[in-house]
């Protein structure tokens, strides 16, 4: 198994006083515990304390003529749970890929703060 990913990731956020815990602002982006068929997303974050940040998902074939449109990264706000813990991020998994196929992957962030 072996995917090779491009991460085209755009990030719009604004620094302006007095809303910088709402604002998203964008940290580490991984793919981790891919399988043969699935590939899974955590891109870290800090702020977004009003939790409406949106990250969109489109992907193709690399190369590939038209983009698809995947599920959205889930927000899931910091915690912890019995000696486990995590930090603010969106979350999410891309479903029935093609083993031993190279994929571009593009995550939108937007936020209106």
């Amino acid at each position: 198994m072996r995917y090779l990913v491009s991460f085209l990731t755009i990030g719009f956020f604004a620094i302006a006083e007095g809303r910088c815990q709402d604002q998203t602002i964008p940290g580490e982006l991984t793919s981790p515990y891919p399988t043969l068929l699935n590939l899974a997303f955590e891109w870290q974050i800090s702020g977004d304390r009003n939790q409406n940040g949106v990250v969109t998902v489109q992907y193709r074939k690399k190369g590939g003529p038209q983009w698809q449109q995947g599920m959205p990264l889930r927000r899931v706000p910091a915690g912890e749970n019995i000696n486990f813990k995590w930090k603010n991020k969106h979350s999410g998994s891309l479903f029935d890929l093609t083993p031993d196929t190279q994929y571009e992957i593009k995550l939108t962030l937007t936020d209106p703060d």
